[in-house]
């Protein structure tokens, strides 16, 4: 296992700026998890540092342009800024393999990072923030597996019913279960991003950008050809895609929504669902 543990403690030389120091000055002893021989040990301490530390430059630059370069509009607004703090992300975000794309890992890293930094007041503007989350969502949606597989889901549940009950509501709606999933997601935004979106994508940063007096919901959801559809929707809305989990029938959910938001919800509920179910939100499916 020696070797392995060499090749572990040189790819964290590589890529860990405070973990090299403390190497080279051996100021502190090696974790327990690295079993090297005294021998190792001066084989790696022997190495030629400005090479190495020419080599680790690269690979940190590497991996933030990697990660931007799946977040192209956060890129227009943090890019210059992120380059003071590279050290500080890979310290805090090893590169540790995962079961993924390294372009989508990379770039999750990177979004926990600079959503991070910009709550610090360490990066500029602060809705930044929130064109992080949107491109953070986006990757998701587009990348991941398990969107796919939901979008799709939902679609074959829709066509099924269709074939069995013509018409909305069916006749048997309270008894069907609403089916969302990972293709679906609903997530608050403190400044208007509709509007924003529409000049960063041309290139243009918005000027004195005010927060919103209240936040706005969007619900994005995947259609199973790839694309990716935005809408904006009220709380209510939200809190029945939340309580679309599979399991619950129509009924429950208008049970649940009307414990939360107060009677007379299933007459709107039952219009929602439709709705929903027309744009490939959700699916319905008969209950068990």
């Amino acid at each position: 296992m020696t070797l392995l543990d060499m090749q572990r403690v040189l790819s964290r030389i590589l890529t860990d700026k405070d973990f090299q120091r403390s190497f080279i000055l051996g100021a502190e002893p090696l974790p327990d998890t690295y079993q090297l021989t005294e021998s190792e040990l001066r084989s790696l301490r022997s190495l030629r540092w400005d090479r190495v530390g020419l080599h680790a430059d690269l690979l940190a630059h590497g991996r933030l342009e990697l990660a931007l370069r799946a977040l192209p509009l956060t890129s227009q607004l943090v890019h210059q800024q992120l380059h003071t703090h590279l050290d500080r992300f890979c310290t805090e975000f090893p590169p540790v393999p995962q079961p993924a794309s390294t372009l989508f890992v990379e770039a999750n890293r990177l979004c926990d990072f600079l959503i991070r930094l910009l709550g610090e007041g360490a990066l500029q503007p602060g809705w930044a923030a929130d064109i992080v989350a949107y491109e953070r969502i986006m990757l998701t949606l587009v990348m991941t597996v398990e969107s796919a597989m939901s979008a799709e889901r939902v679609a074959s549940l829709n066509a099924e019913l269709s074939l069995l009950e013509p018409g909305w509501p069916p006749a048997d709606a309270a008894d069907l279960v609403p089916v969302a999933g990972p293709h679906a997601m609903v997530a608050s935004f403190s400044y208007p991003l509709p509007e924003l979106l529409p000049p960063l994508e041309e290139g243009d940063i918005p000027e004195n950008v005010a927060p919103l007096e209240r936040p706005i919901l969007l619900l994005f959801h995947k259609q199973p050809l790839g694309s990716v559809q935005m809408v904006k929707v009220n709380a209510p809305s939200a809190a029945l895609v939340e309580a679309c989990d599979g399991e619950r029938t129509v009924a429950d959910v208008v049970g649940l929504l009307d414990r939360r938001f107060g009677p007379g919800v299933e007459a709107p509920v039952l219009a929602a669902l439709g709705w929903l179910c027309e744009r490939g939100v959700v699916g319905l499916r008969k209950g068990r």
